[in-house]
C-alpha cells in the first residue's frame, strides 16, 4: 500500500466551460479552475513522489481519499457536532485533482482506479486540513 498526506486547503478540478464569442462560428472551451488548483496539484504530486519512488503501478487499483476542511466559524452548535462536510466542493472534482496529480507517479493513468472511497470531513483533533491518500493494487483473477 502507498499512503501519504498533503496539508493545505484542498482544491477541486474545475469544469470545462464552452461559449461562442460574439461574431464567431465556433465555441471556445476554457477550464473553470480555481486559482489554487495549480499549487494544490503540485503539493499532491510532491507528496506522492516522496511516498513512492518506483515505476507507476499497473493493473487495477484501490483508492481511499479522505479530505479535511476547516469548519466555518458560522456553524451552529448542531452543525458543529457533525463531522461530515456536505457543501462544495464536489467530491468528484476533488478526486479528479488528486487523480491527475498522481498520474505518472503512483499510476500510469487514473482510469486504473477500479475501486474508490472518497469522504469529506471537517479537520478536528489530529487531522489538519488537507487529504489523506491510500492506494493499493487489487488482485487480478488468474483464469
Amino acid at each position: 500500500m502507498i499512503a501519504f498526506r498533503v496539508r493545505g486547503e484542498p482544491a477541486s478540478q474545475g469544469s470545462k466551460r464552452a461559449f461562442v464569442p460574439r461574431g464567431q462560428n465556433r465555441a471556445v472551451v476554457v477550464d473553470d479552475n480555481p486559482k489554487s488548483l495549480k499549487s494544490w496539484r503540485a503539493a499532491v504530486h510532491a507528496a506522492a513522489s516522496a511516498a513512492y519512488d518506483g515505476q507507476p503501478l499497473d493493473g487495477p487499483l484501490g483508492l481511499r481519499l479522505t479530505f479535511y476542511f476547516v469548519r466555518p466559524k458560522s456553524h451552529s452548535r448542531r452543525e458543529s457536532s457533525c463531522p461530515w462536510r456536505w457543501q462544495r466542493p464536489d467530491w468528484e472534482k476533488l478526486a479528479r485533482a488528486v487523480g491527475d496529480a498522481c498520474k505518472g507517479v503512483v499510476w500510469a493513468d487514473d482510469a486504473q482506479v477500479a475501486e474508490a472511497h472518497v469522504s469529506k470531513r471537517y479537520a478536528e483533533g489530529e487531522h489538519l486540513p488537507g487529504v489523506e491518500v491510500e492506494v493499493w493494487p487489487l488482485a487480478r483473477r488468474q483464469d
